[in-house]
Formats: structure tokens, C-alpha cells, sequence
């Protein structure tokens, strides 16, 4: 079958299709016909070699998945062959960039009927760790006021619209031309990063969420933020000590799959309270431009790639 397998690491444009035998679901795992793979940041990142430590090469890249299932073996959840599901593949077994893959049953949800296979593909990996920042490290509530760095990205986006879900007063940055799309989800406040400084604009913080990596923008957050308040970060890292003098608990998001808290999402999506713009969609033999898209950092919502 065909897959994009990265066997040394580098630069976008050695990505290429290769091809691999098809897997064989074990006990309680499905096989998946694969119809649309995410793109998402730490796809890029392990492609560069910035994560070697953690991987071995050759590997088949990408975890975000939407497709129909092909084959189950033991316990599969309730899944049956022909369901239309999506998943976020663990972390240390990619493979999504590929016509199969397999996947514990216990981890997959299917697909709402009222999305896409390239919507459902782009909504795992960014939905979770939007989750996981806004409501299990965040802990958002009713009357606060979040501030989210990068809320045009796609975890930011999804951040935006589950705490203006929680009854939070959101405030996000982006380029300007994206703020009548983050008023879209739902923001109170748009701030263009590009021209204006947070800090001279907003106070009184609850909870910041840093959807962003960019130098200093931690230890700036760190100003705005009140005492008792939460600092969560998607990419980049302060010592939690720099983080407590100021009188703010800082978390780092590391994102694993939910199958509860994905189904809950895919939930709020089939019923419209939730929505995921999709930024370019691309054939499995571009993921490089694909990639390249994604480190240009112009993206406004999910790359996509399909698998005919």
C-alpha cells in the first residue's frame, strides 16, 4: 500500500510515497481504510529530527485519521466494518499518512454524518489538546476571562469556542485580517499581534493559553495574568518557578487520545455548536507542500491530506 514513510530526517521536500505492507489488525484493534490524514505541527517537527530521541526511522508519518473500517479483531467497541470513524493515533505510533492503518478499537469514534472526511481527520489531535489546555489544566469557568495566543491556529480556534462555551470572556490574538474570523467563533476581544502589545491592552487575566510557540511570549503572558491565575502552553516552556513568583501555575499541554472526550467533541460538532475551518487540502503524494504550508505559519485552520 501506499504511505508516506519518512526514512531520514530533513527538509519537506524529501518526503515521497513509498510502499509498505498493509497491517494486520491484533486482538481489540481495527484497520482502517484511510480517507484523509491531518497535518499538524509536530508532523513537521518529528520530519526535521527535532523529536529523534523519540523515534526510531523509518516511520510512517501523521496521527490524525478519518476513513471506514475495513477489518475488527476481538473486542471492537461496537465498531463494525464499514463505519465511518475518525481517531488520534497515539503518540508513538504514527502512521496516519496512509492508505491503512490500525488502530486500537477503544480509541476510534465515528465520524458525524454532517462532516467531511477532511473535517473529521482535522479535528482529533488540535480538538484534544485544545481540551486538555482550556478545561483539564485551564479549568475554565463561567465569568472568567481567558486570553489565547494564536486563536486562528487551529488548537486556537477550537480553545476559543470551548471557553466562549463555558461562558468565559474571550480574548484572542491574531493578524488582523483573521479577527472577523475569531469574532466567528466567538471571541470579545480581537488583539493584532502584529501591531499591538497584549500587555499595554489586557489585565486581570484568569487564564491564558499559549496555542502559539514564540520566544518570550510566556514570560510576557506572565504580566497580565492575575494572582492565583493559570498560564497553559501548546509548544513552548517556562520554569514553572519564573511562573510561580508571579503567582501563576504554568502547564504544559501534552496531548493524548480520548476516546470520551473525542466523542464528546464530535458531538458539539454534529450539533453546530462547535465548527473547524479547514485551510488547504492536499493529495497524499504533496504532503512536502503540505508540510511546507504548515511551517510557512499562514495557515487558518486543518491541512488535510486525501488518500484515493
Amino acid at each position: 500500500m501506499k504511505a508516506i514513510v519518512i526514512e531520514q530526517y530533513g527538509p519537506a521536500d524529501q518526503l515521497s510515497i513509498s510502499q509498505i505492507t498493509a497491517p494486520k489488525p491484533e486482538d481489540g484493534q481495527v484497520r482502517i481504510q484511510v480517507k484523509a490524514a491531518g497535518v499538524n505541527p509536530v508532523d513537521t517537527m518529528v520530519r526535521a529530527g527535532m523529536l529523534e530521541s523519540f523515534f526510531s526511522l523509518p516511520l510512517t508519518a501523521g496521527w490524525d485519521v478519518a476513513g471506514v473500517v475495513l477489518e475488527t479483531a476481538g473486542d471492537s467497541h461496537g465498531l463494525q466494518v464499514g463505519d465511518e470513524v475518525m481517531a488520534m493515533i497515539p503518540i508513538g505510533q504514527p502512521g496516519a499518512y496512509a492508505e491503512q492503518v490500525i488502530i486500537d478499537s477503544a480509541l476510534v469514534v465515528k465520524k458525524p454524518q454532517n462532516l467531511s472526511f477532511e473535517q473529521a481527520a482535522g479535528t482529533p489531535m488540535v480538538s484534544l489538546t485544545a481540551w486538555q489546555a482550556i478545561h483539564d489544566l485551564g479549568q475554565v469557568s463561567s465569568g472568567q476571562t481567558v486570553l489565547i495566543h494564536g486563536g486562528s491556529s487551529a488548537v486556537g480556534a477550537f480553545a476559543v469556542q470551548y471557553a466562549k462555551l463555558a461562558g468565559a470572556r474571550v480574548i484572542a490574538t491574531a493578524s488582523a485580517p483573521n479577527h472577523p474570523y475569531l469574532r466567528e467563533l466567538g471571541a470579545d476581544q480581537c488583539i493584532d499581534y502584529r501591531s499591538e502589545q497584549f500587555e499595554a491592552m489586557v489585565s486581570d487575566i484568569d487564564l491564558v493559553v499559549a496555542a502559539i510557540g514564540e520566544e518570550g511570549l510566556l514570560e510576557r503572558s506572565l504580566k497580565v495574568i492575575k494572582s492565583g491565575g493559570k498560564l497553559v502552553s501548546t509548544l513552548s516552556e517556562i520554569a514553572p518557578e519564573i511562573a510561580q513568583a508571579s503567582g501563576v501555575t504554568f502547564q504544559r499541554v501534552w496531548v493524548t487520545p480520548d476516546h470520551s472526550k473525542l466523542a464528546h467533541i464530535a458531538n458539539l460538532l454534529s450539533d453546530g455548536q462547535l465548527s473547524l475551518k479547514i485551510d488547504s487540502v492536499f493529495p497524499l503524494e504533496q504532503a512536502a507542500q503540505a508540510h511546507q504550508r504548515s511551517e510557512s505559519r499562514r495557515a487558518v485552520g486543518k491541512i488535510i491530506l486525501t488518500i484515493a
